[in-house]
């Protein structure tokens, strides 16, 4: 072979386009034809469908493959890539949609955890890096941002009308777009929120009310009733039937959002109840009572000038159906007990339920488990008070005209002796009538029961 350049390059051994080779029998063979003839042996290529798309205002990254993605009935791992742009942007608990490509079938997961992780191997834990980090701006481009996101569920025909939501059965492709979840008929369907009901509040994230549209995002409670035009029973359970819990730390607005949630449901809204005692199926309006031994609940009788004098906000409550202003007509019953704070803003008077109740409830008397002793002294002495009412008692008239708590302390009083005929009839002894007995289990009920019980203030 010639060692000269030139020789070389116009005797090329290999020819890429155009080279001819004999096979066994002598027949001359083009490697194009052969290039052009099936091969059964290969294996096909397969085209995976992509979730990506063209990016939207409320895109801000991607799903990230390099991590693991999984999805079980115990747990998950679906990971996003935040773009640097939208790094400040996202907050922890934001609504996530993440589309799965070919269908209108959307993943939809809320922000559980953000990090930030370098690009590169990065030893920041030294004394060394801690001096370089004091005379140097933080470069973000070092690192990048995941945000580790909890499926919630699957919505279905996304971008029509009928949203349905499913539950997670199928895993997010890598690289598909992750967006923020501003989409009213989504947010609902993936949290199960009604579209009116009582309003509770504004859909908030980080303590941030979440804005769709330009709006605030209204959160409501399922609260059906009876169909104001056809009379027939809405389905559902009303809220207005269910226990619910206000928690919270001092000052966080407990009693404020009780306070508004307590007035929507003053209304004429009618309810399907069933009479107690006939059985028989009623429509009637809710009656509120509320127990209010802070007596903080007055104001809502009164009109909030923060919401009055703003016509916009008004405006707002308005369009979402949320009730605002005083209530009219509110009855707040106030407990007489130590510590309660007695109004100051208006006229009260006292209401007391009847202690004649005691004579067929003798255990409204009784905070506690008694033993069967103590018990069975209690009622004697209660019979015993009662008959003094009677056509026929066997003991003495009271001064009252009617039986009262205090009158009924005052009856035990007058037979603290041990030889009375109150405790010799009814073989009540020493022990049972002492410390524990039957005239000091009444006075613990005068402030840890009974007087809550039976006084009460109204205004």
């Amino acid at each position: 072979m010639s060692n000269n350049i030139d020789d070389i390059l116009e005797n090329d051994p290999i020819e890429d386009d155009h080279t001819e080779t004999n096979d066994s029998s002598g027949t001359s063979t083009n490697r194009d034809e052969e290039a052009d003839q099936p091969n059964d042996r290969e294996v096909p290529e397969r085209s995976v469908p992509s979730g990506v798309t063209e990016p939207s205002d409320d895109e801000f990254g991607h799903v990230v493959a390099s991590e693991e993605i999984h999805v079980s009935r115990r747990d998950y791992q679906v990971n996003t890539f935040v773009r640097t742009e939208d790094r400040d942007d996202i907050r922890l608990g934001d609504y996530v949609q993440i589309p799965y490509p070919a269908d209108d079938s959307e993943l939809f997961a809320v922000t559980d955890t953000l990090r930030y992780e370098p690009y590169t191997d990065l030893d920041d834990k030294s004394d060394a890096h801690n001096q370089i980090s004091a005379y140097a701006d933080l470069d973000e481009s070092e690192y990048v941002q995941i945000a580790e996101l909890e499926p919630l569920s699957i919505l279905h025909d996304v971008g029509t009308d009928d949203v349905e939501s499913g539950i997670v059965n199928r895993i997010p492709k890598p690289n598909s777009p992750a967006r923020l979840a501003r989409d009213e008929d989504c947010l609902r369907t993936g949290l199960n929120i009604p579209g009116d009901g009582i309003f509770a509040g504004w859909l908030s994230v980080g303590g941030d009310a979440m804005t769709v549209d330009g709006e605030k995002f209204p959160y409501y409670l399922s609260n059906p009733g009876i169909d104001r035009e056809t009379d027939e029973v809405e389905d559902g359970e009303p809220a207005v039937f269910r226990h619910a819990l206000v928690a919270g730390s001092t000052g966080k607005g407990k009693t404020h959002f009780t306070k508004n949630v307590l007035r929507q449901f003053v209304s004429e809204k009618r309810y399907p109840i069933r009479h107690h005692d006939t059985g028989e199926d009623q429509q009637r309006r809710l009656n509120l009572v509320i127990i209010d031994p802070e007596n903080e609940y007055w104001e809502m009788g009164e009109d909030n000038s923060a919401i009055t004098d703003d016509e916009a906000i008004q405006r707002t409550l308005r369009r979402h159906g949320v009730k605002h202003g005083g209530v009219d007509d509110l009855e707040v019953f106030v407990p007489q007990v130590a510590g309660t704070n007695a109004p100051s803003t208006t006229e009260s008077r006292e209401l007391s339920i009847p202690f004649e109740v005691v004579r067929d409830r003798p255990d409204l008397l009784m905070p506690y488990q008694p033993t069967e002793i103590t018990r069975g002294a209690i009622i004697d002495c209660i019979d015993a008070y009662f008959s003094c009412f009677d056509e026929q008692g066997g003991y003495r008239d009271r001064s009252v005209s009617q039986p009262t708590y205090e009158d009924f302390l005052a009856f035990l009083t007058e037979h603290d002796n041990e030889d009375s005929r109150l405790r010799a009839e009814n073989d009540i002894g020493g022990g049972t009538w002492g410390p524990s007995s039957v005239a000091s289990t009444g006075e613990r009920s005068t402030t840890s029961s009974t007087k809550e019980r039976t006084s009460f203030r109204i205004f």
